[in-house]
């Protein structure tokens, strides 16, 4: 099984810091709604794989990687491993991630 989402994961966060930075500067609602857009869509895409670790027997777990070195017989790789702990602590780390973002989103306010 091919996980490209454990990826999206991972760089939707860092492609908002890097919009943010960049281009919506000067807009702070489209710079707020882009980065928590970000964080909650981490967060949704770590709860669709939730069933799959649910109805599996507790060893589910899925693993994509792509080459990091190769070099004589030895082949270093680099991934993600995903089972259900790695799962719940995912899902803690989106989700208290999200609750932050709204929390110093109210904060800043005034």
């Amino acid at each position: 099984m091919a996980l490209t989402s454990p990826w999206l994961i991972l760089l939707l966060p860092l492609a908002a810091a890097f919009l943010i930075a960049t281009v919506t500067r000067r807009s702070r609602a489209l710079s707020a709604a882009l980065s928590l857009a970000a964080v909650w869509g981490g967060f949704a895409i770590a709860l669709s794989y939730l069933p799959a670790v649910l109805a599996g027997d507790g060893r589910w777990q899925a693993a994509d990687s792509i080459t990091w070195l190769a070099a004589g017989g030895a082949t270093f790789q680099y991934g993600f491993l995903l089972d259900g702990l790695s799962l719940l602590m995912l899902l803690v780390v989106t989700g208290v991630g999200g609750l932050i973002h709204i929390y110093s989103l109210g904060y800043m306010k005034g």
